[in-house]
Formats: structure tokens, sequence, C-alpha cells
């Protein structure tokens, strides 16, 4: 498989890693541990927004074939609670696990309260989801509409090019099974 598909997908897990390196590096670098429900609650946010923007993982393709009848809007407040909790949980995971590993070598003391400088966890992150978000989101389509163009074109190509059966020759179908006609039976 070419290094091109799998693009979209690299540039989709560039929010999620942001979010981990930035509570990692919030815990190697001692800051205070509120960051992590705040860490939480920025990407739930995030998700929810590119879900209602139609920017999720795998919306391209969705956006390609249509929306099923029955599409729901946007996540339920179950869904979200527990996208938050579950963040809450790993992004506190890796802080605490970046702070021990930091122990090792230097004195571990957490900051209080949040402090100003505080907000670069939070913005970070945000500012390399969403470019990359939108730009996944861009070749994902790109590449979903030039696939179904090639299969458009095969199909013709095999319907219509020098190996395509006559008109004495077209299949029909008894039941559910196709059954090809050929020139010694007619």
């Amino acid at each position: 498989m070419p290094l091109r598909f799998l693009f979209p997908l690299f540039l989709q897990l560039a929010g999620p890693l942001a979010f981990l390196n930035a509570a990692g590096l919030a815990g190697i670098l001692n800051r205070s541990l509120l960051l992590v429900p705040l860490l939480a609650l920025t990407a739930t946010g995030l998700s929810w927004l590119m879900q209602r923007w139609g920017l999720a993982f795998g919306s391209a393709v969705i956006a390609l074939f249509g929306k099923p009848a029955n599409a729901r809007p946007g996540p339920s407040m179950r869904g979200l609670i527990a996208s938050f909790v579950g963040r809450w949980l790993g992004y506190g995971v890796v802080f605490l696990g970046a702070a021990m590993f930091a122990a090792l070598f230097q004195v571990t003391e957490f900051e209080p309260r949040l402090q100003p400088t505080d907000l670069w966890f939070l913005a970070a992150p945000v500012l390399i989801a969403l470019p990359a978000q939108f730009l996944a989101h861009h070749l994902g389509l790109g590449q979903a509409q030039s696939f179904m163009q090639a299969m458009q074109q095969r199909y013709t190509h095999h319907t219509s090019g020098p190996d395509a059966p006559s008109a004495s020759e077209t299949p029909f179908t008894v039941e559910g099974e196709v059954i090809e006609r050929s020139v010694d039976e007619t």
C-alpha cells in the first residue's frame, strides 16, 4: 500500500498524539495537576466540534456516499461523558507516568494552581489538531473520490471493452443467481 493512502490516517493521529504529548510534557515539567481535566475537556470539546463540522474520522467516505436517512446530528451526551472520562484517565496516567519518570532525575513538586503559561499546554494541541484534521479530511475526500472514479472507469471499460459480452450473451437473473447464456444454448 502506498504511503500516500496512509497519510490522512497519520494526520488523524496528530491531534490525539499532540494531547498525549502535552500531558506528558506537563508531567515532566511539574505543572499543575489541574491541567489533566482541562486537557480532557479541551480534547472532548474539539472532538465534538469535529463531529459537528463533519470532519470526524471516516466522514470523508460518508460524505462521498451520502449520509444515511437516520443519521444523528452529533454524539450523545452519554458518549461525550464517556469520552471525557476516558481521556481524563488516559491523560492522567500519561501525566503521572511522566512525572514519576522525571522524579528519577529531579525533585518533583507540582504547581498548586494554574499559571498563565499553562494555557500553551491547552492551545498547542488544538493548534496542531485543527489543521491536521482539516487536511486529513480534504485528502481523504480527494482519495475517496479518485478511488470511486477509478472503479467507475474500470467498470465502464469492462462492460464496453473488447471483452464485453455481446447482446446475445447478456446474463439474466433467476432467483438471485446470474446465469450467462452461451451462444450454443440459443
